[in-house]
């Protein structure tokens, strides 16, 4: 069974993704704080993350990229982000660096799918 943690304050954020990717055999996790997306990546092992980067500052989500990406039992989990296009260049650029791959607003299903499908 393939478990991904979505973390997104926004709810509808949560649905879309779960509702872009359910499968048969597939689990959704959904939290809405970045405390809560390590602490349940440290003790579900999901197969994937998808964390809106709305969730917390920049620089937390950047703490907490590094942390999942440092941490032995979290490192192999492949984070991907949904990014937003107005936050400022240079934040999107560092967070991007420690994920495995993004979403920009406004999503294409098609690009989620795709994406999504190269890890699971």
């Amino acid at each position: 069974m393939s478990n991904i943690l979505i973390g997104a304050q926004r709810k509808e954020i949560a649905k879309l993704f779960e509702l872009l990717l359910w499968q048969t055999g597939r689990t959704f996790k959904h939290v809405s704080t970045l405390e809560k997306i390590i602490c349940q990546a440290k003790t579900s092992s999901p197969y994937l993350l998808i964390i809106d980067i709305s969730i917390d500052t920049p620089e937390h989500c950047l703490n907490a990229l590094t942390e999942l990406k440092e941490n032995q039992t979290t490192a192999d989990i492949p984070i991907i982000l949904v990014t937003d296009p107005t936050r400022d260049c240079e934040e999107n650029s560092k967070l991007l660096l420690a994920s495995d791959a993004q979403f920009q607003e406004p999503f294409k299903p098609a690009e989620i799918k795709t994406v999504i499908g190269q890890f699971m």
